[in-house]
C-alpha cells in the first residue's frame, strides 16, 4: 500500500541528489609560486599566488603570512585577507614546511542567488602540499620550499556557501 508513494518520493529525492551534483561542479582554484621558508628560532613565512578561474570570479591574488618557528601558531581557524582582495587563505593542517593543507576561500557576488545584498557567494577549497609539489632543502638552521617549475597545486572546491553581505 505504501510501496508506490515511498518509490515516487525515493525517485524525487534521486532526481534532486543528482541535480545537486552538478551544482558543485565548480573550478578548482589553482595556486602557483608557493615558497614557505622557516628559520630555527625565528619565523615562518609563506607566500603564494591564488587563481580562482571561476567565470563570475575570475581573480587572481598573491597571498602572503608568517609565524613563529616551532609554535604551533600557524593560521588556522580564521581565514588571513590576501591583500585588499576578497581571496583569503588559511592552514587546514601544518605538520611542517614540506606536509601541510592549504586552505583558500573567496567572496564573489553572483545575481543569479538574488539582488544586493543577498547575491554574494563563498566558495572554500583546499590543497595538499607535499613533497611531491615542492622541492625543499635545509641548511643549518634554515629550511626552504618551493613550488616545483611548471606545476600548478589544485585546491578542489569542497562548499560553496550563499551569504548576504554584511
Amino acid at each position: 500500500m505504501f510501496a508506490p508513494t515511498y518509490l515516487a518520493l525515493l525517485s524525487v529525492c534521486a532526481s534532486w541528489v543528482s541535480s545537486a551534483a552538478v551544482l558543485v561542479n565548480i573550478p578548482a582554484f589553482g595556486i602557483t609560486q608557493l615558497r614557505i621558508l622557516q628559520l630555527h628560532g625565528g619565523n615562518t613565512t609563506i607566500s603564494f599566488t591564488v587563481h580562482d578561474p571561476n567565470p563570475l570570479a575570475n581573480a587572481t591574488q598573491t597571498c602572503t603570512g608568517r609565524w613563529t618557528t616551532n609554535i604551533s601558531n600557524y593560521p588556522q581557524g580564521t581565514y588571513q585577507q590576501c591583500g585588499n582582495s576578497t581571496l583569503a587563505w588559511n592552514m587546514q593542517s601544518f605538520v611542517d614546511i614540506s606536509d601541510f593543507q592549504l586552505g583558500v576561500e573567496h567572496l564573489f557576488r553572483d545575481p543569479k542567488v538574488g539582488v544586493y545584498p543577498y547575491d554574494m557567494i563563498i566558495n572554500f577549497g583546499k590543497a595538499v602540499v607535499n613533497e611531491s609539489s615542492c622541492a625543499c632543502s635545509a641548511l643549518g638552521g634554515f629550511a626552504s620550499c618551493q613550488q616545483r617549475t611548471g606545476k600548478i597545486l589544485h585546491a578542489p572546491v569542497y562548499a560553496s556557501v550563499a551569504k548576504r553581505k554584511s
